[in-house]
């Protein structure tokens, strides 16, 4: 037996005073209000209807269970209403990480665009590190490398690229490098991340 479905049944009995018209409410058919309304009672051990050819009355008991067969339903409702409510309106707390420069060049600034929703708190964790989201319950991880195999959703959200750039005193200096090794030990005065999406 459905519960939910068969206080339902009950309390539009109760409101309109007949099965018949109650059927045509729920958008159900006669027999199966009758059965509904049948199974309700063998479950709570009382008749909760007086039922004559003529007259639909409620006992003693279903005036006591009609109250809180109302309540049920109207809490139920309620859930329902806060739920969609929430799922229309972004709330919670959002923790999010990223590599620690591009955190601080582009992901902060985003963040502080987002406060426009007021139920929203957000965390950014800033690591040179991958960090396994589900072990450490983070919501959104920004990568900027190759992704290993996983059952988590990856979205694009922009592309990088990273330059070496020498002033000429270096190059005169050291001449021009043949390969990445020859810049082991070289002075490195500044790195910086092209934006995403620019080229």
């Amino acid at each position: 037996m459905d519960r939910f479905k068969a206080m339902q049944t009950f309390v539009q009995i109760a409101d309109q005073g007949s099965m018949t018209r109650a059927a045509e409410v729920l958008g159900s058919s006669l027999p199966a209000v009758v059965r509904s309304l049948a199974a309700l009672e063998a479950h709570l051990g009382v008749r909760l209807f007086h039922r004559t050819t003529r007259r639909l009355s409620l006992t003693e008991e279903g005036r006591h269970y009609l109250p809180s067969a109302r309540e049920v339903l109207l809490a139920a409702d309620t859930a329902d209403l806060a739920l969609k409510t929430e799922a229309h309106e972004p709330a919670g707390l959002l923790t999010i990480t990223a590599p620690v420069l591009f955190g601080h060049m582009y992901v902060a600034p985003a963040i502080m665009r987002f406060k426009r929703y007021d139920k929203v708190r957000c965390s950014v964790l800033l690591y040179d590190r991958t960090v396994n989201l589900l072990e450490e319950n983070i919501d959104v991880g920004i990568r900027i490398s190759p992704l290993e195999d996983s059952s988590l959703v990856a979205q694009t959200l922009g592309t990088i690229r990273r330059v070496v750039a020498v002033s000429p005193d270096y190059l005169a200096l050291h001449g021009v490098p043949q390969h990445p090794r020859d810049l082991d030990g070289a002075p490195c005065r500044r790195v910086a991340i092209w934006p995403p999406g620019r080229r």
